[in-house]
């Protein structure tokens, strides 16, 4: 039986956003000298923004927090991108038997808010959806965290962009279709993961994509 990640995410803020934030006994990393800060370093945030970080040199030390989290020793660090991900692919293995496809089949909504809310855990809170033929579920994906029914990371959608019938727009036989249960990229809809660049006469390029 798979396991769901038993991290207890913040449901509810309770410092309002103009509030001065204190986070203390941490061990804030310094991403551009590929360290960690001095301890006893803190940040102090405010409006979502980094006010201060007393303890550095030059920075104010008098600044009274509203509110103090201790770190109790766990690192800080910023926020990690996963630039290239394929948010519906959880298939166990590259050659699944029936085994498999089975048990992929009766676990995949599981795995799939099982992977959205691990991104967070590891400190992932942007990805970037490399390609998907059809977009209806991504969206929907994408709709239940804004909405807070689920914990994950922000989604950015990219899709493919060429000649039509060219790499990943190509036209799919009816057996990738029918057996594999492959998608035809279709950039006429709403919901397909492409654009179709075409001709005109006199050589000017289109495109055609919602």
């Amino acid at each position: 039986m798979m396991e769901t990640s038993k991290t207890n995410f913040v449901k509810k803020y309770e410092p309002d956003k103009q509030s001065r934030v204190e986070l203390k006994n941490g061990r804030i990393l310094d991403v551009v000298n590929g360290r960690y800060f001095d301890a006893g370093t803190r940040v102090i945030l405010q409006g979502g923004k980094i006010e201060s970080m007393p303890g550095l040199a030059g920075e104010p030390n008098g600044i009274a927090p509203d509110y103090s989290i201790d770190l109790q020793s766990k690192t800080v660090l910023p926020s990690l991108f996963n630039t290239h991900c394929h948010l519906l692919t959880v298939d166990a293995t590259m050659i699944p038997g029936l085994s498999d496809m089975r048990r992929s089949k009766i676990y995949r909504e599981q795995q799939l808010v099982k992977n959205l809310a691990d991104c967070l855990v590891h400190g992932i809170t942007h990805i970037r959806d490399a390609w998907q033929p059809d977009l209806r579920e991504n969206s929907a994906l994408k709709e239940r965290i804004s909405k807070g029914e689920i914990p994950g990371p922000r989604i950015i959608q990219a899709v493919v962009v060429g000649p039509t019938g060219s790499y990943m727009q190509e036209k799919l036989p009816f057996m990738m279709k029918a057996v594999g249960g492959m998608t035809q990229v279709d950039p006429s809809k709403n919901y397909g993961g492409g654009c179709s660049i075409f001709r005109r006469r006199g050589g000017t390029t289109g495109q055609r994509c919602r």
